[in-house]
């Protein structure tokens, strides 16, 4: 047998000149592995971008979404300022109403003080007018006109005095009284 062939068949030992030839063939072993790690990068790689690609080809479809979304956003926005303006407007118109509340309050104060008040002079007007009112009747009873009167009997003692400048205004004692002289 051949050197060759007996390094085929034999246990090659330790520190050798075969051993030398035995790491070559394991790394030729590490280049396949080496190789089949490169081929699954690559696939992934290739498998990574092509997901890029139609993701960069469905861009248009999210680009519409988005561009839905921020008209959704920017119409919700124009309505929430809106809604603002009429919360504002309220806001206004409550604060308007309260003030008027108040206003009436203040006047219905003002009303009721003066109802107090009217009350009040009615009262003093009522006592005047009944003062008034007596003083009329005494006037009509104590007032004469053109007759014949008995003191004491229609017309009550006291002193009179004529209102008109008439001449023909008199008076007369036609019985006896207090003076005992007849006239």
């Amino acid at each position: 047998m051949s050197t060759e062939q007996t390094a085929h068949t034999d246990v090659i030992e330790p520190g050798s000149p075969e051993q030398a030839q035995v790491p070559a063939a394991k790394k030729s072993r590490r280049l396949s592995r080496t190789a089949i790690a490169f081929i699954v990068v690559s696939v992934l790689a290739v498998a990574g971008w092509t997901a890029f690609g139609i993701v960069l080809a469905d861009n248009g479809n999210w680009n519409r979404a988005y561009q839905s979304v921020k008209a959704s956003l920017a119409d919700e926005q124009e309505r929430a300022s809106a809604l603002e303006g009429d919360l504002d407007e309220m806001t206004a118109s409550r604060d308007e109403y309260q003030n008027e509340v108040l206003n009436i309050s203040g006047r219905e104060s003002a009303v009721e003080k003066g109802e107090a008040e009217l009350a009040a002079r009615e009262a003093e007007l009522d006592e005047r007018e009944k003062a008034v009112d007596d003083k009329e009747a005494y006037i009509r009873e104590t007032s004469l006109s053109d007759g014949t009167y008995t003191v004491g009997v229609s017309m009550e003692p006291g002193t009179y005095r004529t209102e008109s400048g008439s001449s023909r205004c008199y008076w007369a004692i036609y019985r006896s009284g207090t003076n005992y002289d007849d006239i």
